[in-house]
């Protein structure tokens, strides 16, 4: 799932358009900013009567990292617009939804000089 939301993310214009393909898992790399991280975090399957998965759901947590808090807020606006409602193929995966939500959980790193911010993704999919 990791490779579909990676695709789907470079898919949108308006967000690659501010962070290029600086989207990574875990850790930031390098020092070039706008950037983003995410990490996947428990997640559900929903289940038929048959005991068959009925639905699959993969959740990440969304970190977003720049050295200008008006940057930082249109970066977390822009990615939120963009992908939530999403659906398609992406990274051989069926995406039947993606959700997003904000948390306002922005902070300061003194020692890099960056701001940070996170939401939550959240991906039905097939």
């Amino acid at each position: 799932m990791d490779e579909a939301l990676y695709q789907l993310i470079q898919s949108k214009t308006p967000i690659t358009d501010i962070i290029g393909g600086r989207f990574y898992p875990l850790i930031r790399q390098g020092n070039s900013v706008p950037a983003a991280t995410y990490r996947k975090i428990p997640s559900m399957r929903e289940y038929n009567y048959d005991g068959e998965i009925n639905l699959q759901f993969q959740n990440y947590d969304c970190h977003f990292y720049a050295s200008d808090y008006g940057v930082l807020q249109n970066l977390v606006e822009t990615f939120s617009n963009e992908i939530s409602e999403s659906s398609g193929s992406y990274g051989g995966k069926q995406i039947d939804y993606v959700w997003t939500s904000e948390f306002g959980h922005d902070d300061y790193l003194e020692e890099q000089e960056l701001y940070t911010d996170m939401i939550e993704i959240k991906i039905a999919f097939n």
